[in-house]
């Protein structure tokens, strides 16, 4: 038996026969850098491997030790970058990105285990991890400050890459928790990098003889002395804006391009990253980068004692500081963030994305992923979650003895036109609302449920929380069941929040998204997941 080690080496398991027929066979470890006919062997010592299980079987436990160095082999592989990449290995992609040439020789095991965000016993590094996620969110507030201050123009400037020119768009101020929770964690990320690797020559990070001892300053402050959290933000922030404010020019490589780079492998697949995977990160990176950049140039606390002349102000202040440090085209980490995440995205665009379906040949299975389902069962489904949906609406929601809803003209006139707040279709039909609560009573009435629900006084009807609770559990099974049909049965597929963001009433800031043309209903959504960082809107339209 024998494996491949290298281009011109196996190591091979000899079994001799010790003691003649009949005896056990002994497994020799040799090696051999001859090739065929002419083979010969040397013996090597590996390490004895115990097996977990005895067996009385030799070859068993034979293949349990095998199977045991597998594992093993597995889970303690060093993944070294090699010195010479192979034509299929340069990829445009890494050849931007110049990853195989900044990690020759290095161990991404080893790299890969210093950017994460979990904590190791003895490292106490939590405290930092505290204060890096503060830092973070009173950089995004001192841009907020801005504004209050009627600074707003600097966000143009601050959004713009462009030297010499402000963006038609402000930088975004509103962001959800979990964006910039996700922002700030890859702050931590690099702090924690930072850190871990100033001791560790083989990790291959270099950092300036300022960033150097600001750094030391600030592992000894969150270790050793628990400061007060003011004075552990200000030591954060201090080291960001050394780590940001890097020329490439500079004798030392810069430890936030390294860092990139180095989350830029996956070691559990033990591949590079496609680009669609990793261009989130370096947007996330470059977010904290900008922020971080106004508190630098126009630190919150001093703003009020800011003296405005004219060649001195608050826009003036930040530009200059925007101009070296947060444009295309210069020396900067924030330069090399930017553009190889432009040409990710722009790469991202034309590759081929995950092949997770397919067909069998005759066309009556689909294979997704692992799974498998029947098409005639598929296209089923539909139907049956129409009818679950109707029968709710009919008996538990309209209280109708029939499990289908009686048939109504759907021509109605719609006027998109009405922008009132709370107008829809159904303001057409004259005093709807009355008819619609006196149907329900009515109804109630004929099937014998309303004593059930509610209890009638002299002066008042007092409906009980138990009915009121079922009747609102069965409205959002009904509406669950409505979204999933809309998705199966109005064409395109929308994504969860533009579905979710569906209004059939117009509303203080936006129109409704449910239409009647023509005896159909039709979805028009304008939300869309790139909204929020290109600030555009895309019309999409579902007929029902």
């Amino acid at each position: 038996m024998g494996s491949t080690v290298g281009p011109c080496r196996r190591v091979c398991a000899i079994f001799t026969n010790i003691n003649g027929p009949g005896s056990y066979w002994k497994p020799q470890h040799v090696q051999t850098i001859f090739p065929r006919p002419n083979i010969k062997y040397f013996p090597i010592n590996i390490s004895p491997i115990e097996s977990t299980v005895e067996s009385d079987d030799p070859i068993k436990n034979m293949l349990k030790v095998a199977k045991a160095k597998d594992e093993g082999d597995f889970q303690e592989r060093n993944i070294i970058i090699a010195a010479e990449a192979s034509r299929v290995e340069r990829t445009p992609w890494l050849n931007r990105a110049g990853w195989l040439r900044m990690f020759v020789g290095r161990d991404m095991k080893i790299l890969s285990e210093v950017i994460s965000e979990k904590v190791t016993e003895g490292e106490n590094l939590e405290i930092l991890g505290l204060s890096v996620n503060r830092a973070i969110r009173r950089c995004l507030a001192s841009v907020v400050d801005c504004d209050k201050r009627g600074w707003e123009l600097i966000r143009f400037w601050l959004q713009s890459t462009e030297a010499g020119k402000a963006n038609k768009k402000p930088f975004r101020l509103h962001y959800d928790h979990t964006t910039v929770a996700i922002n700030a964690q890859n702050w931590v990320k690099y702090l924690y990098f930072c850190i871990r690797t100033l001791d560790m020559e083989e990790s291959g990070v270099e950092f300036t003889i300022n960033q150097r001892q600001c750094l030391n300053e600030l592992r000894g402050m969150a270790i050793l002395d628990q400061p007060m959290e003011e004075e552990l933000d200000a030591k954060v922030l201090e080291a960001s804006f050394l780590l940001i404010m890097h020329s490439d020019y500079d004798p030392v490589f810069s430890s936030l391009k390294y860092f990139c780079g180095v989350n830029g492998f996956n070691i559990k697949s033990g591949r590079w990253k496609r680009p669609a995977n990793y261009t989130p990160f370096l947007a996330s990176i470059q977010f904290c980068i900008r922020i971080i950049g106004v508190e630098y140039a126009l630190p919150t606390r001093e703003r009020n004692r800011f003296r405005v002349t004219e060649d001195h102000t608050p826009l003036s202040v930040f530009k200059r500081f925007w101009q070296k440090w947060l444009v295309e085209g210069e020396p900067t980490p924030f330069n090399y963030v930017h553009q190889l995440m432009n040409y990710g995205m722009n790469i991202a665009k034309n590759c081929k994305g995950d092949d997770k379906i397919r067909f069998s040949a005759d066309g009556k299975q689909c294979y997704y992923k692992t799974h498998q389902f029947d098409m005639l069962e598929w296209k089923e489904m539909p139907k049956e979650i129409l009818r679950n949906a109707e029968l709710i609406l009919s008996r538990r929601l309209l209280f109708q003895n029939s499990d289908t809803v009686t048939a109504v003209n759907p021509y109605i006139r719609d006027d998109e036109g009405i922008a009132d707040v709370g107008h829809f279709f159904g303001e057409t039909i004259c005093d709807y609302r009355h008819i619609a609560r006196s149907t329900i009573i009515d109804n109630l009435r004929a099937v014998g449920k309303f004593d059930s629900i509610a209890r009638v006084t002299a002066k008042d009807v007092v409906w009980q929380e138990r009915g009121i609770r079922e009747y609102t559990t069965d409205q959002e099974e009904f509406l669950e069941l409505i979204l999933v049909a809309m998705n199966f049965t109005c064409g395109q597929t929308g994504r969860g929040m533009e579905m979710l963001s569906i209004v059939f009433k117009n509303i203080t800031a936006a129109d409704r998204n449910v239409i009647l043309l023509d005896g159909q209903i039709m979805i028009s959504t304008e939300y869309h997941k790139s909204q929020a960082i290109m600030d555009d809107i895309k019309v999409y339209l579902y007929i029902c």
